[in-house]
């Protein structure tokens, strides 16, 4: 056997053993080596008996091709580069290289649409360099459904960082081979930057109100159990996730034929829905921190029937409302983290019924059945079931709509929240060992799932009496609750402490910029040499500032607080040198960015000190 593939398969199985294992199988397909005149390097040549012979590199010289073509995509400033297409490899020794000669590049990604490509380039090419880089992940013949939870597996949390300087070197060859794949490979990278982005929150003073939240519900939240007692307890049973999308009424009503033969979790917003049929879930779930969520329980009956799984962040008037028994959980918070309380957290996710799914995982439920999970208009535009508090055509999805795969086969129109949530959705899918069936009678298609009506899913799944609500409440009611905050009071005093630090260094950095930034907004010319000096002494000192304030052990525990502040800036940090020529107007651009920051974050230092008085006051009276 070629001993170069030999070497390249070796370092393949240890890194990406399933592509190893893909690659066994593939043959040469369209692809075809031509070998070289003389010394150089060999080339790769395409066809199809409906397209003509095309060179994927310059036929008279492979390497120089290569080099001229990622001069064209200005690397030198690169911290994350997206490569689409692999040729025999030469685009990943130059990448590879490149990450040892410069600092600057830290993360490469690379999507290849064809496996016969790749073990083509393994044939020729010593891959063990770029194979064996950490930093360089490959993706090699992902399907298109796939690409969205591959891609959310190859990247981590500094590729984020540096996203808004994404460098995208799509190869000509590969866009003219299929323009489409590597379109839906560009959309699903963009799309999990967004989603990103959403899971981390969007309001940084929402988050405060969830910490003072948190504070107010302590005595019912003492006084409840954790919500680990119902782990595994309905162990490959099936659960049904009951949305408001505008298709529930089709089929909620085969809902009755099931009451013993699935574990039942609807969304608040459906309960009243499902009340008016005489339907009473096993559980209902709540995820919103702000104040109106009680409308959905005005009215309702025999609440004692229903487990309500509500965020112990959730507005006291949420927490009340629901008048049955209650499992409170919180999301994947550092601060609840650092407050000891991880028995409580779940990963809820963009939407109540995505935190109903968490749920069924939670307790061990396979297989998982969603009906009414819309996410997508109905024809007449409706966005929700008839009977919602809130109405059936609510217009905050009206807004930014577009069209996607439906469920049920045509086209159907959804809009950007909803679009996310999908992708949430999909994400949580495909770290799910058991099968996840979606009875939805419309809506949008969500990537693995199975497809099929609710009845058929009744018939398939639902066909043992196991009583659900009985085992629920009996488990609850005997558990205890405990609250693990209370030994932690000294956690909020020393962020208290932290924040105080925090709140000194940026009047110490704003005092530093504001003279300067105001002399430069001045300026009707260049700046002088005064000037110069002036920006790159205080850029060091800024810099170091900014490095405490972003990269602190205490910034890390309250991360989702700022969160909001920190990530536009470092992304917009990293692109100020392509923005200006000149690198002292690039590093003027990042102390104005810098004194935005620094104010805002010590306005949120100065409200952040308020909740945790409230939260000291609060747990030393628990206790």
């Amino acid at each position: 056997m070629n001993p170069t593939f030999v070497k390249n398969l070796k370092i393949l199985r240890e890194r990406y053993p399933d592509m190893a294992k893909r690659l066994a199988g593939a043959g040469s397909g369209a692809y075809h080596l031509i070998s070289p005149k003389g010394s150089g390097p060999p080339n790769l040549a395409w066809s199809t008996p409906e397209k003509n012979v095309m060179f994927y590199d310059d036929s008279m010289d492979p390497l120089l091709h290569v080099k001229e073509v990622f001069k064209g995509a200005s690397l030198e400033r690169a911290p994350f580069v997206v490569l689409f297409g692999v040729g025999l490899g030469y685009q990943l020794l130059f990448l590879d290289q490149l990450m040892k000669d410069s600092d600057r590049l830290k993360r490469v990604l690379v999507v290849e649409k064809d496996m016969e490509c790749l073990k083509l380039a393994m044939e020729v090419t010593d891959l063990s360099g770029p194979f064996s880089n950490p930093n360089i992940r490959i993706l090699c013949e992902s399907p298109e459904d796939d690409l969205f939870t591959q891609v959310k597996a190859a990247m981590d949390n500094l590729c984020y960082r540096y996203f808004k300087a994404l460098r995208w070197v799509p190869w000509p060859a590969s866009l003219e081979i299929d323009p489409d794949y590597y379109d839906a490979a560009r959309t699903a990278i963009a799309d999990m930057g967004d989603l990103w982005i959403s899971l981390r929150g969007n309001e940084p003073y929402d988050t405060l109100a969830s910490y003072e939240n948190f504070f107010r519900n302590l005595d019912l939240y003492d006084k409840s159990p954790n919500l680990r007692c119902v782990e595994n307890v309905f162990e490959k049973r099936p659960a049904i996730i009951v949305a408001t999308g505008p298709s529930l009424k089709k089929n909620v009503h085969q809902l009755k034929l099931i009451n013993n033969k699935a574990v039942i979790i609807s969304v608040d917003a459906s309960l009243k829905i499902l009340q008016d049929q005489g339907i009473y879930p096993h559980f209902a779930t709540t995820i919103e921190r702000t104040p109106g969520i009680n409308k959905f329980f005005v009215g309702l009956n025999n609440m004692e029937k229903t487990i309500h799984l509500v965020p112990s962040f959730a507005h006291p008037s949420s927490v009340h409302a629901h008048k049955g028994p209650k499992l409170f959980m919180t999301r994947r918070y550092k601060f609840f983290l650092d407050l000891g309380m991880e028995k409580d957290v779940i990963d809820m996710g963009l939407s109540t019924a995505i935190a109903g799914f968490e749920l069924a995982r939670l307790m061990g439920c396979d297989p998982i059945i969603l009906i009414g999970n819309d996410l997508a208009q109905a024809p007449g535009g409706l966005t929700h079931a008839a009977g919602n508090a809130f109405g059936a055509k609510q217009s905050t999805f009206n807004v930014n709509t577009f069209t996607v795969p439906g469920n049920l086969g045509e086209d159907v129109v959804t809009c950007e929240i909803w679009y996310k949530c999908m992708k949430d959705y999909e994400t949580r899918f495909a770290t799910y060992d058991g099968t996840v069936v979606n009875a939805t009678e419309g809506g949008a298609r969500i990537v693995g799932t199975k497809i099929m009506p609710f009845s058929q899913a009744i018939e398939s799944y639902c066909t043992e009496e196991f009583a659900p609500r009985e085992k629920a409440l009996s488990i609850v009611s005997q558990a205890k609750g405990s609250n693990p905050a209370k030994d932690n009071i000294h956690v909020l005093k020393d962020w208290k402490q932290n924040s105080e630090e925090a709140i000194a260094q940026c009047k110490k950095g704003i005092e530093i910029v504001n003279p300067l930034l105001r002399r430069l907004e001045a300026l009707d010319d260049d700046m002088d040499f005064i000037l110069r000096s002036g920006v790159r002494h205080a850029m060091e000192s800024v810099d170091s500032i900014i490095s405490q304030l972003t990269m602190s052990p205490f910034i890390f525990s309250l991360q989702e607080l700022f969160h909001t502040e920190i990530v536009p800036l470092v992304m917009e940090w990293e692109v100020a040198e392509d923005r200006f020529d000149d690198e002292d107007w690039g590093n003027a651009y990042r102390l104005k960015l810098a004194e935005f920051f620094m104010g805002a974050f010590g306005q949120l230092c100065l409200s952040l000190n308020e909740a945790l008085d409230m939260g000291v006051e609060a747990l030393t009276e628990a206790n």
